[in-house]
């Protein structure tokens, strides 16, 4: 392979900055690190980048990206305050909601591939591309690079599926349809990208002919973002157990749980220790805690800018990450994960067995334990909060090098050009 060789990529991706979710960080590596491979770039985007949910993402990119938008349709909604009838209005929106999410194939956000399509065609007709690179989410849009691929505009689509389609925890049970697609979109692909080792696994188990076409390709932290700080510490005495990002149902019982034990034990904690959360956390947890006795050791912050999250992260003494005790998990990382690696903060899991469980023993970042394991987790806590020492971890700093974006983007460029040259 000449590694001097230059390739020309159009990656398409419906989610852009500002917008700030996980998809668009492992854009926005692609974008940052794919040049020093000799990967030129140009990206197509949504022309609509809500952002009032997640907040603003502004992370620098180089300048030479050219980035080209195409038209986002959707279902309409109606602005209630605009409308006497209001009942009518809200009967109509109710419809919209329907057809969104029960009556449009594979996703709602189905509606943008036309659009896409179209906006692509032009790119590539115009341009010299190579390849098309393909991310979700949402699971639609790696349609539009099967049809490009159909048209015979582009010859190598590459789709970047991170998590599994048809296997992921927190969605319902998909459709005979969105089966039928993915095995279209793998049919199609010249390589597929999974995000975890199970999803491979879980793709060529479900389907034997993408094996030999399959990598795996993780999230990771951004190398210009990361720290090198590996000891626990207590800023006054206090131990900081930070949480960032959004704890989904059934996350916070065991750490709740644990905190409430080690309070009985302790009735004074909150000299000692606080645990703080960034992020959404949902009403019952909130009512949980309440019932529990144990505000009076939690802070909530609410929703944090990203650098507000480095900064509470590089100050905790330990950082907490938590997954629902189901196997059904297994094949799930979060993104959380990756930034608290990439801050080399000590990490307590409380997660099942699957790849979350062993991406931290492998770097040794941290304690994995049950979510149930209650008893376990208070000692533990006990153990770290009360003792006169430093809790030193070792990272495992080849493990950890792994994680880092831009050796995760050297990997996939290695496997592109190979893809390219060895046709």
């Amino acid at each position: 392979m000449d590694n001097n060789k230059k390739i020309d990529i159009l990656i398409i991706s419906k989610y852009f900055m500002p917008r700030n979710t996980a998809g668009v960080y492992r854009v926005i590596g692609f974008l940052k690190y794919f040049g020093e491979n000799n990967v030129r770039c140009s990206v197509l985007i949504s022309s609509q980048q809500d952002t009032e949910a997640e907040g603003r993402l502004n992370h620098t990119i180089p300048d030479t990206i050219s980035i080209y938008k195409a038209r986002e349709w959707y279902i309409p909604k109606l602005n209630l305050s605009h409308y006497r009838f209001k009942f009518f209005a809200r009967l109509i929106n109710k419809l919209s909601t329907v057809i969104e999410w029960k009556l449009l194939p594979v996703d709602q956000f189905i509606l943008w591939v036309p659009s896409a399509v179209v906006q692509a065609k032009k790119i590539l007709t115009k341009g010299s591309f190579d390849v098309v690179l393909v991310t979700t989410p949402p699971r639609s849009i790696q349609l539009v690079g099967v049809v490009l691929k159909i048209m015979g505009v582009t010859k190598y689509f590459v789709a970047d599926f991170r998590d599994s389609w048809t296997h992921q925890c927190w969605a319902p049970p998909v459709s005979w349809l969105n089966r039928k697609a993915e095995k279209l979109v793998l049919r199609y692909a010249d390589m597929v990208v999974a995000n975890t080792p199970t999803n491979k696994l879980l793709l060529e188990k479900d389907y034997p002919f993408v094996k030999g076409k399959t990598i795996v390709v993780p999230n990771g932290y951004f190398p210009e973002d990361a720290a090198d700080r590996r000891a626990a510490h207590k800023n006054n005495k206090v131990f900081r157990l930070i949480y960032t990002g959004e704890l989904y149902e059934g996350m916070f019982e065991g750490i709740a749980y644990s905190i409430k034990a080690l309070k009985d034990k302790h009735p004074n904690l909150s000299e000692y220790f606080v645990a703080e959360f960034a992020g959404l956390m949902y009403d019952e947890d909130h009512e949980m805690a309440r019932q529990l006795g144990i505000n009076d050791v939690l802070k909530y912050h609410g929703f944090v800018s990203y650098d507000k999250s480095i900064e509470l992260v590089r100050n905790a003494s330990m950082v907490l990450f938590c997954l629902k005790n189901t196997p059904e998990v297994s094949n799930w990382v979060p993104s959380k994960l990756y930034f608290y690696l990439g801050q080399k903060r000590p990490v307590l899991a409380l997660v099942p067995d699957g790849d979350a469980a062993n991406i931290i023993k492998d770097v040794n970042a941290g304690y994995v334990l049950a979510p149930d394991a209650v008893d376990e987790i208070a000692i533990l806590l006990e153990r770290l909060i009360f003792s006169e020492d430093q809790l030193e971890l070792k990272y495992n700093d080849e493990e950890w090098t792994r994680y880092s974006r831009r050796e995760q983007v050297k990997y996939l460029s290695e496997k592109i050009k190979n893809l390219v040259e060895n046709d």
